[in-house]
């Protein structure tokens, strides 16, 4: 239950401390006095989405409430499990900065939004005008039925089993797909790596060759200057060498008498070995170049083969080459997404068949369901003033065979008359009978679960006379095992309550803001025959009082 709620700087409320007891609060006051403010804010500190709106331009807002909750042992897993400490009330904190962005606190630790939002349908339940709009839209009353008790464990399993073999299934529609592109390439892969194969080419190859093709067009004038230069260097009398060897033979001299030329007759020796060494093999070379029309006619009619290549693929010789290696991964790839494919497909199997054993456990629990739902509920609409209705729950089947929601689409039928065949509810429901079928709705849902925080805002909208009376003690039984926070418009319900609030938008002369006070005595009684009749004279009040004691706690 929700015991108390603090609220700073959150749409007209400057701020707030309330402290909410156990059982049965009914909220009142006139329309747009903020009534449904406080609700909001409880959600928003339980992680819902806040609208800028209202939020206060340069202020920071926080809200504060502390919950008992009713399943305790399922809260403090859940704690635990967030990383956050027990707590005994468990605390929330919402602030939100000027700019919007929101901080989170569990038990005084940071949390995230989306874990708390796992944790609060565990704290409060809130129920409005958006139920109704899922009573009026058929593909949402699976989601109704499902909350049942002895329907809820099924629908989880098969939830599970739904996840777990639709993610494998649009793995393995995705690995066909890639199979089926890879059989569409392969056969051009096997014909590029066949002929980038044949090719035989070596890194660099291309510039060797060129390299071969410019020596074998010039052999007579290669032939003629490493002759020339053989003979300069070191086969003539005057050449380079024998002038190196007249300058070592004088530098020798000279060392005798200044030790310090030795490093420089080193450097000449070795200048005369090199000079030696080239003479040698430039004539070595030019003697080898030959004439080879054949040898030039190879290269180039290689070269042109290597361009013809390069200009088809792009790049370089040495990109040709990782084509290659490329196309060979690829080849390889493609018999490793076979062995994916069909590991895919023997696991889609056993989870298609996990599947639809929890198909069939699932229709069994909502055929059982389905019985057990009308039954209880026929009753309650009997006392919520729809008399000689009834109720029943028809299965469409889905449109696929493979459907998140089962292998039934559940759709709630209704008669509330009993002169008038079953119908669709959502075509047949009036904006009343949709309040009250939604209330004993909820009333045989939470049947099993007790210490909840139940709010409802405005749920009995459309309601007067005996119908509000009726939906009154609907939610005095259901106090009994849960905290109920109501907002309501009439005075049945008002008067039902344990505790009443009067909510009132004031201006103070600068700001609008919002009061909210706990009605006692007269006050309550007051504001009851506002309620009741819009004035607040004494037979007014004398009827406030009436209602009161015939429809409050005491007689409830």
């Amino acid at each position: 239950m929700l015991q108390h709620l603090s609220i700073r700087n959150f749409a007209l409320i400057r701020e707030a401390e309330l402290d909410f007891p156990a059982g049965f609060s009914a909220l009142t006051g006139e329309t747009g006095a903020g009534k449904s403010m406080l609700l909001g804010a409880v959600a928003a500190a339980l992680g819902s989405r806040v609208h800028r709106e209202v939020l206060h331009p340069g202020a920071t807002t926080v809200i504060d409430c502390s919950f008992q909750p009713g399943d305790a042992p399922a809260v403090e897993r859940l704690a635990v499990e967030l990383g956050c400490p027990e707590g005994n009330p468990m605390s929330l904190r919402r602030e939100i900065g000027a700019k919007g962005r929101s901080r989170f606190k569990l038990n005084g630790r940071p949390v995230q939004q989306k874990d708390l939002r796992r944790l609060a349908p565990l704290l409060a339940d809130f129920h409005g005008q958006r139920d109704l709009a899922r009573l009026m839209d058929r593909e949402r009353h699976a989601g109704l039925l499902d909350d049942l008790e002895y329907v809820r464990p099924a629908r989880e399993r098969h939830r599970r089993c739904w996840e777990d073999w639709n993610k494998i299934d649009e793995r393995h529609r995705e690995l066909k797909r890639r199979g089926d592109r890879r059989r569409e390439q392969r056969e051009l892969w096997e014909f590029q790596l066949a002929e980038l194969a044949a090719l035989e080419a070596r890194a660099d190859e291309d510039a060797e060759l060129e390299n071969e093709q410019r020596a074998l067009s010039n052999v007579e004038e290669l032939k003629r200057l490493g002759h020339d230069l053989a003979e300069r260097l070191y086969e003539h009398e005057e050449g380079v060498y024998n002038r190196i060897a007249g300058a070592e033979r004088e530098l020798a001299e000279a060392c005798r008498l200044d030790a310090e030329l030795e490093e420089p007759l080193r450097m000449l020796r070795e200048a005369q070995l090199q000079v030696e060494e080239c003479g040698r093999l430039l004539a070595a070379r030019a003697d080898t170049l030959e004439w080879d029309p054949e040898r030039l006619a190879r290269v180039r009619e290689r070269l042109e083969l290597l361009d013809r290549m390069i200009r088809k693929y792009g790049g370089s010789l040495n990109e040709l080459l990782r084509t290659r290696e490329g196309l060979e991964r690829k080849l390889a790839e493609g018999d490793s997404l076979d062995r994916e494919l069909k590991e895919a497909g023997r696991e889609l199997d056993e989870l298609g068949a996990e599947l639809r054993e929890a198909e069939g456990e699932l229709s069994r629990a909502r055929d059982e369901g389905a019985g057990k739902l009308v039954a209880a509920l026929e009753p309650l609409l009997e006392e919520l003033g729809i008399q000689g209705g009834s109720f029943a729950v028809h299965m469409d089947k889905p449109a696929s065979e493979r459907d998140p929601v089962g292998l039934e689409r559940p759709r709630f039928l209704i008669s509330t008359n009993p002169d008038t065949p079953l119908g669709p509810l959502e075509q047949i429901a009036s904006g009343g009978e949709l309040s009250r079928i939604m209330l004993a709705l909820k009333a045989v849902l939470l049947g099993h679960l007790s210490g909840r925080c139940l709010v409802f805002d405005e749920i009995d909208a459309g309601l007067s006379g005996r119908a509000a009376g009726a939906v009154s003690r609907l939610l005095r039984t259901l106090a009994a095992g849960h905290q109920l926070l109501c907002i309501t418009h009439l005075p049945q319900i008002a008067a039902a309550a344990d505790s009443h609030f009067g909510v009132e938008k004031r201006w103070d002369g600068s700001r609008t803001r919002i009061e909210v006070r706990l009605l006692e005595g007269e006050q309550r009684v007051r504001q009851i025959a506002r309620l009741q009749a819009g004035v607040e004279e004494e037979p007014e009040l004398e009827g406030a009082r009436r209602l009161i004691q015939r429809q409050g706690p005491k007689n409830g």
